[in-house]
This record gives structure tokens, C-alpha cells and sequence, in this order.
């Protein structure tokens, strides 16, 4: 005899949802566009496409930007979070150059998710595969450095962040640091 599970309310508007969903499915193409290649800019903040809204098609954006600076995606085993930082990671390579944003990328998984990156990707200034708690502070110290070295330029030239530093027409890259397995620097 075969069991049969019952959906509870929520899980069956999430299928529901789903299944609406899976008729509205995106390409790579439409979603990053070959005329978006490196086409952004930093100046403002840093902003990855990852979908499209329900209402219309409009790209849904995630900003990274001053406003908010920090993220931690959290989530089950299984749940995509990792899913999700490719997804970022591809997206912000695409539309920014690397003269404009610099990826630090810390892969605590045992080099498992960020190994494709190791000397393929220039906006790459570090993939840390099979990093450890040693090295991962390691990185950290150094990014601490590099803020602060640029913290003296900009206090030199007289603006307050690198958004005034790029109105002035200069150039420095954003940095956006993505680390899998966060957790393991504690």
C-alpha cells in the first residue's frame, strides 16, 4: 500500500507558487545580457542581478552597497546558500570589470566550492581553497590593512569614502569579500 503525504497550507501555496513559477522561467541570457558585460559601475555601490520579479518581469537587484555592507546568508544543509553565492559571485563579475570590483573569495568547504575560481577569474585578488581558521584571519588582517591604507588616502585627498574618492574622479576598485562556511573563523 502506498502512504500518501498531505501538503500542509503553506507547502501547498509554496508548490502552488512554484509551479506558477516554472512557467516563467529565465535564460542566462535574459537575466545577464551580453550587452551588461562590465558595463557597471561601482561608484555607487554594488548592485547583482538574481531573478526576476513576479510582477512583471523587472530584475530583482540585491544591493551591496554602503548602506548595507555586511550580509550572512544562513540557511539548512541543502538550501542553496552556496547556490546563491555563485549566483552573486557570477553576477557581479558579469555586469562590473575588474578594474571595478576586487573579489576576495575564503572557501572553508575544503576547497569544494570556490576552486573554479582559482585562476580563471581576474577580478579575483584571492581564492583561498581549503583555507582554515589561520588563514581566514590571515585575509581578514590583510583586508583590515587595505581598508585602512585607504582610509589614508582618502583622508589625504580630502574625501570621506570611496564614493566621494570616485566623484573626484579617480579609480579604485570596491572590494567584496564572500566567504563560504563563515562559521569556521569562530
Amino acid at each position: 500500500m502506498m502512504s500518501v503525504s498531505k501538503e500542509s497550507p503553506p507547502q501547498a501555496r509554496i508548490r502552488a507558487a512554484a509551479d506558477r513559477d516554472m512557467e516563467n522561467l529565465f535564460s542566462f541570457p535574459e537575466i545577464l545580457p551580453r550587452e551588461t558585460l562590465f558595463t557597471g559601475s561601482s561608484a555607487e555601490g554594488i548592485s547583482a542581478p538574481m531573478g526576476f520579479d513576479t510582477g512583471g518581469g523587472s530584475p530583482l537587484m540585491v544591493p551591496l552597497d554602503d548602506q548595507a555592507a555586511h550580509y550572512l546568508v544562513g540557511g539548512d544543509t541543502g538550501s542553496g546558500k552556496s547556490n546563491l553565492l555563485h549566483s552573486l559571485i557570477t553576477s557581479v563579475c558579469w555586469r562590473f570589470s575588474p578594474e571595478e570590483v576586487q573579489l576576495y573569495l575564503l572557501d572553508f568547504k575544503e576547497g569544494v566550492e570556490f576552486s573554479q575560481y582559482a585562476g580563471t577569474l581576474p577580478h579575483a585578488a584571492l581564492v583561498a581553497v581549503e583555507a582554515d581558521t589561520e588563514d581566514g584571519v590571515t585575509v581578514l588582517r590583510h583586508l583590515a590593512e587595505e581598508l585602512s591604507r585607504r582610509a589614508g588616502i582618502f583622508k589625504s585627498l580630502g574625501c570621506r569614502d570611496l564614493r566621494s574618492f570616485r566623484e573626484a574622479g579617480r579609480s579604485m576598485p570596491r572590494l567584496l569579500v564572500v566567504i563560504d562556511e563563515f562559521q569556521v573563523l569562530f
